[in-house]
Protein backbone atom coordinates (compact mmCIF):
# COMPACT_ATOMS: atom_id res chain seq x y z
CA UNK A 1 0.00 0.00 0.00
CA UNK A 2 0.87 3.49 -0.98
CA UNK A 3 1.20 6.15 2.06
CA UNK A 4 -1.61 7.90 0.79
CA UNK A 5 -3.52 4.97 0.81
CA UNK A 6 -2.33 4.26 4.13
CA UNK A 7 -3.68 7.75 4.99
CA UNK A 8 -6.90 7.36 3.59
CA UNK A 9 -7.42 3.66 5.76
CA UNK A 10 -6.83 5.73 8.86
CA UNK A 11 -8.89 8.78 8.16
CA UNK A 12 -11.77 6.77 7.06
CA UNK A 13 -12.04 4.81 10.17
CA UNK A 14 -13.02 8.31 12.17
CA UNK A 15 -15.26 9.27 9.34
CA UNK A 16 -17.25 6.01 9.49
CA UNK A 17 -17.44 6.63 13.18
CA UNK A 18 -18.41 9.65 13.12
CA UNK A 19 -21.58 8.89 10.26
CA UNK A 20 -22.44 6.14 11.88
CA UNK A 21 -22.53 8.18 15.27
CA UNK A 22 -24.75 10.54 13.77
CA UNK A 23 -26.84 7.87 12.04
CA UNK A 24 -27.56 6.39 15.56
CA UNK A 25 -28.73 9.55 16.86
CA UNK A 26 -30.68 11.54 13.95
CA UNK A 27 -32.62 8.06 13.52
CA UNK A 28 -32.89 6.68 17.24
CA UNK A 29 -31.89 9.15 19.47
CA UNK A 30 -33.06 12.99 18.59
CA UNK A 31 -36.88 11.61 17.39
CA UNK A 32 -37.44 10.68 21.20
CA UNK A 33 -34.64 13.34 23.13
CA UNK A 34 -36.80 16.60 22.75
CA UNK A 35 -38.44 15.72 26.59
CA UNK A 36 -34.95 16.49 27.79
CA UNK A 37 -35.16 20.22 26.30
CA UNK A 38 -36.45 21.53 29.85
CA UNK A 39 -32.71 20.69 30.98
CA UNK A 40 -31.04 22.26 28.57
CA UNK A 41 -28.90 24.54 30.67
CA UNK A 42 -28.07 21.58 32.61
CA UNK A 43 -26.89 19.33 29.79
CA UNK A 44 -25.12 21.83 28.53
CA UNK A 45 -22.86 22.58 31.57
CA UNK A 46 -22.49 18.46 31.85
CA UNK A 47 -21.22 18.46 28.11
CA UNK A 48 -19.28 21.32 28.03
CA UNK A 49 -17.29 19.82 31.38
CA UNK A 50 -17.22 16.59 30.00
CA UNK A 51 -15.29 17.76 26.73
CA UNK A 52 -12.71 19.74 28.67
CA UNK A 53 -12.17 16.77 30.63
CA UNK A 54 -11.85 14.93 27.60
CA UNK A 55 -9.50 17.52 26.14
CA UNK A 56 -7.12 17.87 29.16
CA UNK A 57 -6.73 14.01 29.37
CA UNK A 58 -6.36 13.53 25.92
CA UNK A 59 -3.44 16.63 25.46
CA UNK A 60 -1.97 14.92 28.39
CA UNK A 61 -1.94 11.55 26.89
CA UNK A 62 -0.77 12.49 23.90
CA UNK A 63 2.11 14.77 24.84
CA UNK A 64 3.55 11.63 27.05
CA UNK A 65 3.25 9.16 23.84
CA UNK A 66 4.76 11.58 22.05
CA UNK A 67 7.74 12.45 24.08
CA UNK A 68 8.03 8.28 24.43
CA UNK A 69 7.86 7.90 20.46
CA UNK A 70 10.76 10.86 20.25
CA UNK A 71 13.38 9.02 23.15
CA UNK A 72 12.22 5.57 21.25
CA UNK A 73 12.92 7.40 17.67
CA UNK A 74 16.33 8.83 18.76
CA UNK A 75 17.58 5.74 19.72
CA UNK A 76 17.19 4.13 16.98
CA UNK A 77 18.06 7.00 15.27
CA UNK A 78 21.47 6.84 17.34
CA UNK A 79 22.03 3.38 17.03
CA UNK A 80 21.70 3.07 21.09
CA UNK A 81 19.98 -0.58 21.64
CA UNK A 82 19.97 0.02 26.11
CA UNK A 83 18.11 3.45 25.28
CA UNK A 84 15.69 1.25 22.85
CA UNK A 85 15.42 -1.35 24.88
CA UNK A 86 14.64 1.10 27.74
CA UNK A 87 11.83 3.03 25.88
CA UNK A 88 10.30 0.65 23.31
CA UNK A 89 8.40 -1.50 25.79
CA UNK A 90 7.20 1.44 27.59
CA UNK A 91 2.87 1.26 26.69
CA UNK A 92 0.34 3.20 28.12
CA UNK A 93 -1.74 1.50 30.89
CA UNK A 94 -4.91 -0.98 30.27
CA UNK A 95 -6.42 1.45 33.18
CA UNK A 96 -5.63 4.34 31.64
CA UNK A 97 -6.73 2.94 28.02
CA UNK A 98 -9.79 2.31 30.11
CA UNK A 99 -10.57 4.97 31.39
CA UNK A 100 -9.99 7.31 28.21
CA UNK A 101 -12.53 5.63 26.03
CA UNK A 102 -14.68 5.21 29.36
CA UNK A 103 -14.42 9.37 29.25
CA UNK A 104 -14.69 9.87 25.19
CA UNK A 105 -17.94 7.57 25.31
CA UNK A 106 -18.87 9.65 27.73
CA UNK A 107 -18.03 12.91 25.60
CA UNK A 108 -19.92 11.69 22.54
CA UNK A 109 -23.35 10.43 24.07
CA UNK A 110 -22.96 13.64 26.23
CA UNK A 111 -24.48 15.69 22.88
CA UNK A 112 -26.43 12.53 21.97
CA UNK A 113 -28.71 14.55 24.81
CA UNK A 114 -29.00 17.54 22.93
CA UNK A 115 -32.47 17.78 20.65
CA UNK A 116 -32.04 19.19 17.18
CA UNK A 117 -34.08 20.91 15.24
CA UNK A 118 -31.99 20.95 11.88
CA UNK A 119 -30.44 18.49 10.57
CA UNK A 120 -27.20 20.21 9.55
CA UNK A 121 -26.39 21.67 12.66
CA UNK A 122 -26.68 17.84 14.99
CA UNK A 123 -24.56 16.36 11.78
CA UNK A 124 -21.38 19.21 12.59
CA UNK A 125 -22.04 18.99 16.52
CA UNK A 126 -22.68 15.00 16.77
CA UNK A 127 -20.31 13.52 13.20
CA UNK A 128 -17.94 16.61 14.54
CA UNK A 129 -17.39 15.03 17.94
CA UNK A 130 -17.65 11.42 17.42
CA UNK A 131 -14.96 12.01 14.56
CA UNK A 132 -12.93 14.09 16.41
CA UNK A 133 -12.39 11.31 19.48
CA UNK A 134 -11.98 9.03 17.39
CA UNK A 135 -9.19 10.45 15.17
CA UNK A 136 -7.23 11.47 18.68
CA UNK A 137 -8.10 7.46 19.54
CA UNK A 138 -6.13 6.27 16.82
CA UNK A 139 -3.15 8.62 17.28
CA UNK A 140 -2.83 7.82 20.75
CA UNK A 141 -2.73 4.16 20.19
CA UNK A 142 -0.46 4.66 17.06
CA UNK A 143 1.96 6.71 18.71
CA UNK A 144 1.86 3.96 21.62
CA UNK A 145 3.47 1.31 18.95
CA UNK A 146 6.28 2.93 17.54
CA UNK A 147 7.08 -0.37 15.92
CA UNK A 148 3.73 -0.72 13.42
CA UNK A 149 1.05 1.63 12.56
CA UNK A 150 1.11 4.54 10.54
CA UNK A 151 3.44 6.50 12.81
CA UNK A 152 5.98 4.33 12.94
CA UNK A 153 9.80 4.47 13.35
CA UNK A 154 11.56 3.49 10.21
CA UNK A 155 15.03 1.32 10.03
CA UNK A 156 14.72 -0.33 13.81
CA UNK A 157 16.47 -3.25 13.14
CA UNK A 158 14.74 -6.59 12.98
CA UNK A 159 16.73 -8.07 15.69
CA UNK A 160 16.38 -5.44 18.37
CA UNK A 161 12.61 -5.75 17.99
CA UNK A 162 13.14 -9.72 18.03
CA UNK A 163 15.37 -9.16 21.43
CA UNK A 164 12.58 -6.74 23.44
CA UNK A 165 9.77 -9.25 22.64
CA UNK A 166 11.33 -12.23 24.18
Amino acid sequence: MTKLQDYALFFSKPVVFGLASFALFWLFINPYNEIFKSGEIAINTYSLNIFVGWIFFSAFLLLRADEEWKKTDEAVRTGDFKKFKAEAPKKIAASVKITYLSISALAVISYYLFHFESELLAFITVFGMSFLIMLTKMVLWDLDDPASGLIVIHNIPKDWLKKISD
